[in-house]
C-alpha cells in the first residue's frame, strides 16, 4: 500500500509539472501579438501559398521566442470578402498588424486598416498608388519597375520586338512601361497583344505576333495558363528568337510545368551571389523554392520582429527613417511613400538551372 501511495504521488507530481508547463506555454502563446497573414489560400494560387506557409514555418522555427504569432486568413482573392473578414477578426484589437498578398487585396483593405489604426505590410505587389502613401502601409515587395528596367535595357539589343501581356494590373503596367520607354530608340515594338489569364488556345495570337518576324518576344505578367500556353505555342511554331518573361517564371512549379519549354528563357531575378548563405542553406535543407516571394516574406518577418524588439511604432515613417534594410536577397531601400526597392539582374534557364545573363 505504501509503495502504491508513493507511486501515485510521483504520478500526480509529474502530471502537475506537465500541466503547469502546458499552462505556461499557453500563456506565452496568448501573450504574443497576432499578425494576420491574408493570403489567397483557396483558389488558383495554392502553390504560391504553400511556399509562403513553408517560409513562415521556417522563420518561426528559427525564432521560437518571437513576440508575435501568425494567424492565417483566406482572402479567396476576393476583396469584398476580405474586407468583411478583417472587420470580423480584428475590430477588437489595438493596432492590428497584417501581411497581405496581391495588389487587389492591398487596395481593398487599406481603408479598413486605417480605420482600425492598424498597419499593413504588402507582399507580391507591383506598384505604389497615391492612396498607399499614408502611415498605415509599407510595401515589402519589389516593384514592377524593379524588374522591368533590366528587361527594358536588354530589349534595346533587338530591332524588332513582339510584346504579349496579361490583361490584369501588372501586365497592363508592363506593357505601358516597355512601349513608352522604347519610343525613340532603335528597338521597335512591332506588335502588342493582350493575353486572357486562363485562355486555353493562343495559336492565333502567337501567329499574329510572329507575323512581323520579331527577333525577341516579351511575355509579361502573371504566369497563368494563358501565358504558359503562349510560351508553348512559340516553341510549337519553332520560334528561335529570344524569349523574355516576368520574374514570376523563376519558380520550381513553373519549371516543372513547362519542362523543355523553359530552356533558354530569360527572366529578371535576384542575384543569387547576394543571397544570404545561411538563408539559402535553410531553404535548400527544407526543400523550399528560392524565389522573390520567399526572400521578401522572410525580410517582412525580420522587420516585424525588429520593430517589436526595439519598441518602434508600426508606421511608414519608421521605415522611411530606416532608409535601408539588409535583406536576405540584398539591400532593400525605402525611398518613402511606402515604397521599397529591390536589386534585380537577368537570368537564363539553361540545362536545368538559372544562370546570370552576360551584360
Amino acid at each position: 500500500m505504501k509503495k502504491f501511495l508513493i507511486g501515485l504521488f510521483v504520478i500526480l507530481c509529474l502530471f502537475a509539472a506537465g500541466y503547469n508547463a502546458y499552462r505556461s506555454k499557453q500563456q506565452n502563446t496568448s501573450d504574443k501579438k497576432n499578425v494576420y497573414a491574408v493570403l489567397p489560400i483557396s483558389g488558383p494560387f495554392t502553390e504560391y501559398v504553400k511556399v509562403v506557409k513553408e517560409t513562415i514555418k521556417l522563420w518561426q522555427e528559427d525564432h521560437p521566442n518571437a513576440p508575435f504569432q501568425i494567424t492565417y486568413l483566406d482572402s479567396e482573392s476576393n476583396p469584398g470578402k476580405t474586407v468583411s473578414m478583417i472587420h470580423q477578426m480584428a475590430s477588437d484589437e489595438t493596432h492590428p498588424l497584417f501581411i497581405t498578398s496581391m495588389s487587389l487585396i492591398n487596395s481593398a483593405i487599406l481603408p479598413v486598416v486605417e480605420r482600425l489604426d492598424g498597419f499593413n505590410f504588402a507582399i507580391t505587389m507591383t506598384s505604389i498608388k497615391p492612396e498607399f502613401k499614408n502611415s498605415h502601409f509599407q510595401k515589402m515587395s519589389h516593384s514592377g519597375e524593379d524588374e522591368l528596367v533590366p528587361i527594358l535595357n536588354y530589349s534595346k539589343k533587338f530591332k524588332q520586338i513582339a510584346l504579349f501581356y496579361t490583361n490584369e494590373e501588372f501586365g497592363l503596367y508592363s506593357e505601358k512601361f516597355i512601349t513608352k520607354n522604347l519610343e525613340n530608340t532603335d528597338s521597335k515594338v512591332v506588335s502588342v497583344i493582350p493575353i486572357e489569364l486562363f485562355s486555353l488556345n493562343n495559336r492565333i495570337e502567337v501567329l499574329k505576333g510572329l507575323s512581323e518576324k520579331p527577333d525577341a518576344v516579351l511575355v509579361l505578367g502573371l504566369p497563368t495558363m494563358g501565358v504558359l500556353n503562349i510560351i508553348r505555342e512559340l516553341h510549337a511554331q519553332e520560334y528561335t528568337g529570344t524569349i523574355i518573361v516576368s520574374s514570376s517564371f523563376v519558380h520550381d512549379y513553373i519549371v516543372k510545368t513547362m519542362e523543355n519549354d523553359m530552356e533558354g528563357i530569360i527572366a529578371p531575378f535576384i542575384d543569387l551571389n547576394q543571397l544570404d548563405s545561411e538563408f539559402k542553406k535553410k531553404l535548400t535543407e527544407h526543400n523550399i523554392n528560392i524565389n522573390f516571394s520567399t526572400a521578401e516574406l522572410y525580410d517582412v518577418l525580420n522587420i516585424i520582429d525588429y520593430t517589436f524588439k526595439n519598441n518602434l511604432p508600426f508606421n511608414q515613417e519608421t521605415y522611411t527613417k530606416m532608409g535601408k534594410w539588409s535583406g536576405v536577397a540584398g539591400d532593400v531601400t525605402f525611398p518613402g511613400n511606402g515604397d521599397s526597392l529591390y536589386p534585380f539582374i537577368l537570368v537564363q534557364y539553361k540545362n536545368g538551372q538559372f544562370i546570370p545573363v552576360e551584360k
